[in-house]
């Protein structure tokens, strides 16, 4: 019972974290009036991909390499964007 409810509370975790970077990319994006599609090519990403990240709907968070491309498309700090 321990374990199921101690993976629980770490999936919890990990779904705030993920919802949270996806919910900070929307508002940057946003804040530059960017469409997700605009943002997605100067990230070299996809759009379906970034769509995912931003509604928290990806099954993880974002790899560092790919969270620095999101961090430098929107000419703002990794750091910004990972707070």
């Amino acid at each position: 019972m321990g374990d199921t409810l101690d993976k629980q509370y770490r999936n919890r975790d990990s779904m705030t974290a993920r919802r949270r970077i996806g919910v900070k990319i929307r508002r940057l994006r946003e804040a530059q009036a960017m469409t997700q599609e605009q943002l997605a090519k100067r990230a070299r990403v996809s759009q379906s991909y970034l769509s995912q990240l931003e509604s928290g709907s990806r099954g993880k968070m974002p790899g560092l390499k790919v969270a620095q491309k999101i961090a430098k498309a929107l000419g703002v700090p990794l750091g910004e964007l990972l707070e």
